[in-house]
């Protein structure tokens, strides 16, 4: 799967809660922020995400 790079203030939502296709896990919809490359909140996986 190809990464996708985000730009900074840009917000994705997460549903899919399985790392092996890429997405990050979660305990429900989260939104994540990327904030001078940085997501707002702590992640396990690596997002190489496609946003709903």
């Amino acid at each position: 799967m190809e990464k996708q790079f985000y730009d900074d203030g840009e917000t994705i939502s997460i549903t899919d809660r399985n790392c092996e296709t890429g997405y990050v896990p979660s305990s429900g919809d989260i939104t994540l922020t990327c904030r001078s490359g940085q997501w707002s909140k702590e992640i396990s996986c690596v997002p190489g995400l496609y946003p709903n």
